[in-house]
């Protein structure tokens, strides 16, 4: 290894920053939902300008009963099919991130989780996609209300054991970011093998 590589966490953290220069926004497009904007930065020597899709903070919660992950079926667009997901979506501006994340999983699969535990948040991207999801994990689910396929939302809701989820995860049939995300911390961290 030479002097030149980084061998630590600690020390790739350290790298500073390149001096650079914010010049003032530009709103291109937004909704309820997000908002599409130009940001340039003059780097000195070169200048760039980032066009950043921004998302309203989301919720998501990983609802695990028995050995068994709690699971959603929606179709989403990219993929042209159905995504399974733990349950999630936007906060509401006045609510906090615990109630949206009450809310979503009441309104997706008429469960409901009393005692929810913060797990991880995460952000998709980094540079132009500027999402914040505040991920809950609920090992102590209470039905609720009978659950109702939503075509514009929800499909389908499934208990999916825990190692048909790892499975899935492995041949690619579960791809949703914070499903895989969160299916892997429960592996790793509070129930290891």
């Amino acid at each position: 290894m030479s002097d030149q590589e980084i061998n630590s966490v600690t020390q790739l953290l350290t790298i500073p920053i390149p001096d650079r220069a914010f010049a003032d926004t530009r709103v291109i497009f937004e909704n309820r939902f997000m908002s599409l904007y130009g940001a340039p930065v003059d780097f000195g020597d070169f200048r760039k300008e980032y066009f950043v899709t921004r998302y309203k903070k989301s919720v998501q919660v990983l609802v695990v009963d028995d050995d068994k992950v709690l699971l959603t079926a929606q179709y989403r667009y990219l993929i042209d099919g159905i995504s399974l997901e733990i349950p999630g979506g936007c906060c509401d501006d006045e609510e906090s991130l615990e109630d949206a994340a009450r809310r979503e999983c009441l309104e997706e699969t008429g469960i409901w989780c009393e005692h929810l535990e913060p797990f991880f948040r995460s952000r998709a991207g980094e540079d132009t996609l500027d999402t914040d999801t505040s991920v809950y994990y609920c090992d102590r689910p209470t039905p609720k209300t009978e659950f109702v396929p939503k075509k514009s939302e929800v499909l389908g809701i499934g208990w999916v054991p825990f190692d048909d989820c790892l499975s899935a995860i492995r041949t690619g049939e579960i791809v949703n970011l914070c499903t895989v995300a969160a299916v892997l911390r429960y592996r790793m961290f509070v129930k290891p093998d």
